[in-house]
């Protein structure tokens, strides 16, 4: 088993099953270990997370997918698409969505029902945007004119 500690980013695994930490632990691992080497064999990664070469294919399609590295023959190395090992927008919105989800209550905690919010200009390029929209309160009705 692979040690557990802390999660840097979140993929989507609605699709994977009910393995879902564990495979936000492996993908964690497997991204954190590319980087850090500049590429891996899928047998190295197997026997680093003690799973099967199967197993960590599959792990390494979803992180290809989301543009986290970049899938070869035999393993993966770093995806040279974005500086500083930065994803992209959307690679970026699949990732840590637990986080963002709790920021986004605790933001929603904190909102005023009358505050005014950022535009969505503003929100557009922010990726925490859309878990802070839906966990917000809806606006309160306008109150009835006076008869």
């Amino acid at each position: 088993m692979c040690p557990a500690g802390p999660i840097s980013f979140q993929i989507d695994h609605a699709d994977i099953g009910s393995n879902k930490s564990l495979a936000q632990q492996r993908h964690d691992q497997i991204v954190e270990q590319v980087r850090a080497r500049g590429s891996m064999r899928v047998t190295e990664l197997a026997a680093l997370l003690d799973v099967s070469d199967m197993t960590i294919r599959r792990d390494l399609d979803v992180l290809d997918e989301a543009g986290l590295l970049v899938k070869v023959h035999g393993g993966a190395k770093v995806s040279t698409e974005h500086s500083a090992d930065e994803p992209g927008f959307d690679a970026n919105s699949a990732l840590q969505t637990a986080e963002k989800e709790a920021i986004a209550r605790a933001a929603a905690d904190l909102a005023i029902p009358s505050a005014a919010i950022p535009s969505a200009a503003t929100l557009a390029a922010a990726t925490l945007a859309l878990p802070t929209a839906r966990a917000s309160p809806p606006p309160p009705s306008p109150s009835p004119p006076p008869s």
